[in-house]
Parts: C-alpha cells; structure tokens; sequence
C-alpha cells in the first residue's frame, strides 16, 4: 500500500488495480505485491517468468527464506534489485551468495551515523544475572519457556529499571523474550510507577498503534515488545533502547538497535541498554559494535584494542561495558591454535544458526575449504559429524568426481557455470544442449558485472557464446572421466538412480558455488592490488 500510494505520487496518472496496474503515462507494467500474496498459486500464476524487466524486493535478508525464493526463483527479469537495511541472514548465511558476490551499494550503521541519516548511539553493556549455562539450547535457540522462566524474575526487573533510570532517556522500547516476560515487565513497571505497556500478538497485548503514538506524545514512558517491533515501526523520536532478551540473530539484534536511529528534533543520541550473558550468542554483538572479523583471534584483539581505548567508533557514538561485562564476553572467547582456528569457527558457526556452514560460507570467513586437513571439504564436514548416510554414501561413491570439481584448475569460471548450468536444469547426471547452455551462462553473465567482464565475448552474442563453449570449458570437461560433448550436446558419462542423483547434485552445488565464491574473490583483490 505505502509502495502504490508513493508511486501514485509521482505518476499521478496511473491507474493501478490491487496487484497489478498499467501506467497510463508509461510502457510499463507495475506490480506490487506482498510476498506472501504473490508467492500463493493463484497469484503467481497470474504471471509468465518473464512478464517483468525489473523487479525490486524490499527486506531482502529473508530471501532464502522459501516464500522469497519460490519467487525469485520463478521469475526471470533483466534486473534483479534486493534492498535490506540488515544484509545478513537470520540462518546465518551470507547474502552475497544469492546474488553472484554482487554488492551494488553499501551503506551501513557506520556510514549512516557519519554522513548523519542516523543518531549517534551510546551503547551500555552491563553483566547479566542469568545463568544462561543452564537453560536449554535447541536448534539454535534458547528453549522459550526455560528462558521465560528465568528472564521474568524481580531480581533482574528491578536491575532492569535501575538501569534504565540511571541511564535511559524518556521515550523506551523494552525487547523482551516472549508475551509473558512482555507482560510481566509491563506490569512490574507500572507498580513501580512507570507509564508502562506490553505490546505483542497475544490478547493480553495493548493495541499497537495506540502504544505507539502515546509514546510518541510522552503518555508512556516505556512500550515492552517482542520481535513484532524488529521491521516497520517509525516512530523517530524513541531515545532509549532496552534490550532484555539474548539475541541468536545479528539481523534481530541490528533491526532492535535500528528501532532507535532515528534522527530527530532535540535527540542528540539513543541510549542503549544492553546485557552481556555468560553464552558465546553475546558474542555476537561484540563483533558487530567493534566491527571485529569472524575469527576469534579478530574479536580477541578488538576487546583488547577497546580496553586500551584504541578503538574508532562513528562520529558522537560510545560504547561503555561494565568491567563485569567486558570479562564475560573475554571468557567466552575460544582461543585455538592456527590448525583449530577452522574447527572453531566451524563449531560455533553450527551452533549459533542451528546448521553447518557450507564451504562457500566457509571462504567468506576467510579460511579455505580445501585445505581442511582431510584433503577434501566433505571428509572434513563428514569429520565433523555433519553428513548424513545417504551424503555420506553418495561421498564415497563419487568422491573422485567430486574431487575434481574442488581441485580443477581454473583460469575462467566458465567451467564452473557450465556445471551450475547442469544442476540448475536438473541434468547432473543427464545432458544438456549447448544452445540452452549458452543462454543459462550468458544469464549468469548478465547477473554479476564481475563475471560478464570474465566473459571473453559479448554474452548476449549467444552464436559467440556457443562457439566459447564449444572451444574452452566443453573440451576440458570432456578430458576428464565424467563427461563428454557432441551432436550439439553436452552430458554426463556416468548415471545415478533417482535416489542418489539429488544427493549428488547438492554436493557438487555446494562445491561449485564455492569455486565460483572463491574465484571471484581473488579477482577482485587482484583488481584492488593492481589499482
């Protein structure tokens, strides 16, 4: 609705229906939808793949999640534009991953602070009661109930208000676990005098929208959520940030922290209150106000730097932690030797998102999926305890085509967008022509500027682009055992039942997506010292 009420704004002679509209001033066919409508078969079917030039999605950290993906996977546009404020995802992959390495533009919380979109914040990091040790981890999360239960507690109530009175602002957002712990912190609140409410999706809540423009108006001195309030709510002038809930997700923990950005009249900063409980999640946070690598040893040296008081911040910004706190978070670091240093990430990786990361996950981190001391990523993955027995058996199986997939030698990536051709059309095994290949590789071209200058070609010269297969990656898949070209073809020279096939096909995804990962890294820091 916002998005048709802005467009209308400009063209103010379009027509627009409730989905789809043709502007009336414009050879143009707009769409506006929300995800969740458009992805249902009734709507989706409405629409051919290629119906539309440029689609724009909005809060594009959820685009794994399946609803984005049956969308962006079903529409074939000549632009692709994904814009989120928070440019990671909730399960902790990377999204680059789903754009070719294809960052347009980046303006981050550091940024938006210095070139003063955003508030100054001055951050509070005070040691946490709980003893998180003891509440159980599930999936990648705290157990709700358990957590409930020892967040909703008097004791670390009346901690909470103390803080806030000693160090928040007028305007609060209280994050809490869940509607109990919301509701018990309201009430605990309004005993001890506070205009206080609890807003979430239950029937105890107070009306959202009323919660809000009462604290925009000063007739509440604090509004206690939970992650309905993570995405947007505008109300500019919040000035103190409370956190009360350990954050799994840096995504959740950014857009709670973004609730209080705001710029305006007569707000000179956002406080925040935020504790630092005795489990690796806290972590997190570390990393992102210090803007510490993945490693350990990275978040190490940052603590340390902070300490020593040698650490830039943004423009008006301070962060403050309790000696208590800034303990806490150096007692949780794992420091491995050199050889562990991969073990470690991988561990808490797998522990923080609740699943292993895959090797191209592994390269961003900085570390190199071929050198995992097995000699080869699913051993090592295997190693870990991380492969299932079909995986496993599928490993065995086909571990010298799967090897040669992470070993080949690539000067292009050509080989590699041959292979993702493959598996995207769901021919690894089976064959695939080579004009359909030529149209999927010059699609891959066309998606990353990196990959169209790799191109020795034009890629939309598809009579070229044949020819380039035809000379280059084609002939050098065909030396080896396990494929082979002709008759205007190209195709796998072994065979799987159907039971194995999709096995196969995302373990060899996995390895090429890496490659492709790892390749267009190196060009790109070639590029940089070549500049």
């Amino acid at each position: 609705t916002q998005a048709m009420t802005a467009f209308r704004a400009v063209h103010p002679k379009a027509h627009l229906g409730k989905y789809t509209g043709k502007a009336k001033d414009a050879d143009a066919r707009i769409l506006f939808a929300s995800v969740q409508t458009l992805a249902g078969e009734s709507h989706l079917s409405r629409f051919t793949p290629d119906d539309f030039d440029y689609i724009v999605v909005d809060e594009f950290h959820h685009a794994a999640a399946a609803t984005y993906r049956k969308i962006i996977d079903y529409f074939s546009p000549a632009f692709l534009l994904g814009l989120t404020a928070t440019p990671d995802r909730t399960d902790g992959c990377n999204l680059l991953g789903l754009c070719e390495e294809n960052l347009v533009y980046r303006c981050d919380l550091w940024d938006g602070i210095n070139q003063e979109l955003l508030s100054p914040f001055r951050y509070f990091g005070i040691p946490d009661l709980v003893e998180y040790a003891q509440i159980p981890w599930r999936s990648g999360r705290f157990d709700e109930n358990a957590l409930t239960n020892a967040v909703a507690t008097q004791a670390r109530a009346e901690n909470a208000l103390e803080q806030l009175a000693k160090r928040g602002g007028k305007k609060t957002i209280g994050f809490c676990v869940s509607q109990k712990h919301a509701d018990f912190m309201a009430n605990y609140a309004r005993e001890r005098g506070l205009r206080a409410v609890a807003v979430h999706s239950g029937k105890s809540s107070d009306p959202r929208a009323t919660a809000l423009k009462d604290l925009e108006q000063s007739q509440l001195d604090v509004v206690f959520a939970i992650d309905m309030f993570n995405e947007g709510i505008d109300v500019p002038s919040i000035d103190t940030v409370l956190m009360l809930r350990p954050t799994e997700s840096l995504v959740i923990w950014l857009q709670q922290l973004g609730r209080g950005l705001r710029r305006a009249d007569g707000k000179s900063h956002l406080k925040v209150i935020d504790y630092i409980g005795n489990h690796r999640i806290f972590l997190t946070k570390a990393r992102a106000l210090l803007r510490a690598g993945v490693g350990e040893r990275d978040l190490h040296m940052a603590l340390n730097a902070f300490s020593a008081g040698d650490i830039r911040l943004p423009k008006g910004c301070e962060v403050i932690y309790d000696l208590e706190a800034l303990d806490v978070l150096k007692s949780l670091i794992r420091l491995p030797g050199n050889s562990k240093e991969l073990d470690a990430f991988y561990r808490d990786f797998r522990e923080r998102n609740g699943q292993r990361p895959t090797a191209a996950e592994i390269q961003r981190a900085g570390f190199n999926p071929s050198l995992p001391g097995t000699g080869d990523w699913f051993g090592y993955v295997a190693d870990m305890g991380d492969l299932n027995d079909d995986q496993h058996r599928v490993c065995m199986q086909h571990q010298a085509l799967l090897k040669e997939i992470a070993i080949t030698h690539m000067t292009r990536s050509y080989k590699m967008l041959v292979l993702r051709a493959m598996i995207e059309t769901k021919q690894f095994p089976g064959l695939i022509s080579v004009n359909d290949l030529a149209e999927r590789v010059a699609h891959y071209a066309d998606c990353n500027p990196d990959l169209r200058a790799d191109m020795s070609v034009d890629a939309n010269d598809l009579h070229q682009m044949r020819r380039l297969l035809n000379t280059q990656p084609l002939p050098a898949w065909n030396k080896t055992a396990w494929f082979e070209s002709g008759s205007g073809e190209f195709r796998t020279t072994f065979d799987t039942d159907d039971n194995e096939s999709g096995v196969l096909a995302a373990l060899a995804s996995e390895l090429v997506e890496w490659r492709i990962t790892r390749y267009l890294q190196l060009k790109k820091r070639k590029r940089s010292v070549d500049a």
